[in-house]
């Protein structure tokens, strides 16, 4: 399925290439970049976004914004269009600032050059797969030195401009925030969660650390599995996010990152409960419902000071309000996630990980582009 976020004008292009029905079209007409994200990031049928940089009532700031933030949490082909633009302007060029490929970037003047375009990039059967294949040469962040050493220097290019965002200090210490999670229980979700709480952090533009404290080490073979760059033996680099298999990371992902998130696995199973207790949020996976965990009337509800909060995921909402009482004196710190086949693929549940973050997330003083002044030089009369 392919999700498009265009103009009329752009729409009517595709319409035309599609006339045999060739590709699923899902076109999304909210100008709302939260709204946008939910509708892609929680639809595991979209392999291609189709991001038209006017859609947005010409607002190609938050047209970028939104390929940024797709580009991080979810492993889908993104094509940008640019009808009306000249190759090679400082817009072009705010979209490979990010990592858009530049072959994945139509900016042209006339609609055939655009049909042409697309008619190479999208696929000649519906079955055929956009999704970002892994990749196993540069690691993700490699992109913007690539971009960077592309960037026209009398040009405005985002890649250099976010070299002089002043960013305020990181509350308290010059330390991480910490986040630790834990399961009610084995394969209850836990590793699930810690990526969408990484995921919903690094849309957020914020640097994050996972260091896996489970014997199994599942997240470490799992970035291996999806194409992540091997740093090293312990340290594999996977869409952005920093994956560490070795507690020997700990000091590391305290000090360089802004968050270091600490995946436990099963409470029952971790060897050092009082580390768990001291993270800054402590997140407790409870599966589907709480009488299914006894493990939190047993052990964790006499160790929580009012501190830890309870995740339950994929629960129909008719259940949420049972499952709120029952969790007595915690139902305050009751939260639902939806359900989320690819861990990999952030669920767009915004809501949910900003209350569990409360108070938090670290503020960041970020410096506007000039994208949208620029726009009006760029794009030629039609």
């Amino acid at each position: 399925m392919i999700a498009v976020i265009s103009t009329d004008p752009v729409y009517h292009m595709l319409e035309q290439l599609n006339r045999r029905s060739t590709w699923n079209l899902l076109r999304i007409t909210s100008t709302s970049e939260k709204d946008i994200a939910r509708a892609i990031e929680q639809n595991d049928a979209i392999d291609c976004i189709l991001i038209d940089a006017e859609a947005l009532k010409g607002n190609i700031d938050l047209a970028v914004d939104i390929a940024d933030r797709l580009s991080k949490t979810t492993s889908c082909r993104i094509i940008v269009i640019g009808y009306g633009f000249e190759k090679n302007c400082a817009i072009e060029h705010d979209f490979v600032s990010i990592g858009i490929p530049p072959e994945n970037i139509i900016f042209a003047e006339y609609e055939t050059e655009i049909k042409s375009r697309l008619l190479d990039l999208l696929p000649k059967s519906s079955n055929y797969s956009l999704r970002s294949q892994p990749v196993t040469g540069a690691a993700p962040d490699d992109r913007k030195e690539l971009a960077e050493a592309a960037a026209v220097p009398s040009k405005a290019d985002r890649a250099v401009m976010k070299q002089y965002q002043i960013r305020k200090p990181i509350t308290k210490t010059a330390k991480a925030v910490t986040i630790g999670v834990a399961g009610a229980g084995s394969r209850i979700g836990t590793t699930t969660q810690t990526l969408q709480i990484a995921l919903y952090l690094k849309a957020l533009d914020y640097s994050v650390a996972i260091v896996d404290l489970t014997e199994s080490h599942h997240l470490h073979r799992l970035g291996i599995e999806h194409g992540g760059a091997a740093i090293d033996d312990s340290h594999i680099r996977l869409r952005g996010l920093d994956l560490y298999s070795s507690s020997r990371a700990i000091l590391e992902a305290r000090q360089k990152y802004h968050y270091a998130i600490f995946d436990y696995g099963d409470f029952q199973s971790m060897p050092d409960v009082v580390s768990y207790l001291e993270k800054d949020v402590k997140v407790l996976c409870c599966g589907y419902k709480p009488w299914e965990a006894d493990i939190l009337i047993e052990h964790v509800f006499d160790l929580d000071d009012g501190s830890i909060d309870y995740l339950f995921f994929a629960v129909p909402q008719s259940q949420e309000r049972d499952i709120t009482e029952q969790m007595a004196d915690a139902g305050s710190r009751t939260y639902f996630a939806p359900w989320t086949p690819d861990p990999l693929q952030y669920c767009g549940d915004d809501a949910t990980y900003r209350q569990i973050l409360s108070g938090k997330i670290l503020s960041m003083e970020k410096t506007a582009c000039k994208s949208d002044f620029l726009h009006f030089f760029n794009k030629r009369k039609k």
